[in-house]
């Protein structure tokens, strides 16, 4: 378990799916989300992502998510305090083309799920 112990032991999670596509071969990877709410014109929820590499967290994040009930697939994570456009243009600018578009995928993916649950 990581740092966001408060989050992991939510009975409440949503389990997405295995991050182990888009990892190195010997890193186990899970996402998790709390169930989208709405409020007004906007959705928010707590994503949370561990990665794991022989019993120990070598990455962790757990955020908050929100964005317009629009339809528009744009949304905010909150990183360190501050709202940063997401899902992390930097990190996945970094990662090689075939990764990139399987984490692009994932998020749009998401986001469109979560459009059915609002």
């Amino acid at each position: 378990m990581g740092a966001e112990k408060s989050f992991w032991l939510r009975d409440n999670l949503i389990f997405l799916g295995d991050l182990s596509e888009l990892v190195e071969s010997e890193v186990e990877g899970f996402e998790y989300i709390t169930k989208p709410a709405r409020t007004n014109n906007e959705f928010e929820y707590t994503y949370g992502m561990i990665m794991i590499k022989s019993d120990k967290v070598v990455n962790e994040l757990v955020c908050k998510v929100k964005g317009p009930v629009d339809g528009s697939h744009t949304f905010m994570m909150e990183i360190q305090g501050g709202w940063v456009k997401g899902p992390l243009e930097a990190w996945i600018n970094t990662m090689p083309l075939a990764q990139k578009e399987k984490v692009e995928n994932r998020y749009q993916n998401l986001i469109e799920w979560v459009y059915t649950q609002i």
